[in-house]
């Protein structure tokens, strides 16, 4: 029972970290493409296509990291289990 406790704290504590980070971070069309493992240019087609917000600043796409939230949270989870 308190073993569930812990984990649950934890838990919330990635969930509130991740989330603060994501809200303050952009990333690149490269760094986007490194953490969903694709191309550059597959994250430039779903800009276009509009499934990945992005804002064009100059000549270089800032990507919010925050739209990634679920998936950076299952993955958060996924490593603490492995705990």
């Amino acid at each position: 029972m308190k073993t569930k406790k812990v984990h649950d704290l934890m838990r919330l504590h990635i969930m509130a970290q991740t989330a603060f980070d994501a809200n303050n971070v952009c990333m690149t069309v490269k760094e986007c493409a490194e953490y969903l493992r694709v191309t550059s240019l597959t994250v430039l087609n779903h800009i276009k296509k509009g499934t990945i917000k992005a804002t064009l600043i100059g000549r270089v796409w800032s990507i919010p990291k925050v739209q990634f939230l679920d998936e950076i949270l299952k993955k958060n989870e996924e490593e603490l289990l492995k705990l």
